[in-house]
């Protein structure tokens, strides 16, 4: 049988067709198909938001319920709270600083709240900070478990006359 393929190749001058040439092909067109799922499904979740069902109204993994009425909402309004540098708790010899940007997205009646309490909503928001470390802050899982504590926090201080339903970290460095 060995000697079947240089006969062939001698007596037609061509390669055999087979099998060889047909598993190329069905290589490549899977590998097509699964490049294009994941591209579909990538797209899905930057665009559709599939992952924000998932998500509590913090945008963390904490499972806390979102007030409702948010959804579709065009009143809903973003408030910048400004820039905050914090000093992160020691983890070594060396300290830490974590400077960052926050926004919140409120309805109307709370973003007024917001605006009124900054000053009690910065405060709740350096406190929760200072508490963290710097290698608790590395990865995305501790900077989404700030969040929520931040999210927490202020919706304690606005209780019960308003809620807010996100908090945006616009500029995160830890220094």
């Amino acid at each position: 049988m060995a000697d079947d393929a240089p006969i062939a190749e001698e007596e037609g001058g061509t390669r055999p067709s087979g099998k060889g040439r047909l598993g190329l092909i069905g290589i490549v067109a899977g590998v097509a198909a699964v490049c294009s799922l994941l591209t579909f499904g990538a797209a899905y979740m930057m665009f559709d938001g599939g992952n924000q069902a998932a998500l509590p109204p913090g945008g963390g993994t904490t499972g806390e319920i979102d007030p409702g009425g948010f959804e579709g909402d065009t009143q809903a309004e973003v408030v910048p709270l400004g820039d905050f540098t914090v000093n992160l708790r020691a983890s070594g010899a060396a300290g830490r600083l974590l400077q960052m940007s926050i926004s919140v997205e409120a309805k109307p009646p709370a973003s007024t709240l917001v605006t009124e309490r900054e000053a009690q909503l910065r405060d709740a928001i350096l406190m929760a900070a200072s508490d963290f470390s710097n290698l608790e802050l590395e990865g995305i899982d501790g900077r989404l478990r700030l969040r929520d504590e931040i999210y927490r926090r202020i919706n304690e201080i606005l209780t019960p006359d308003g809620q807010i339903k996100r908090v945006y970290f616009t500029s995160f460095v830890v220094q």
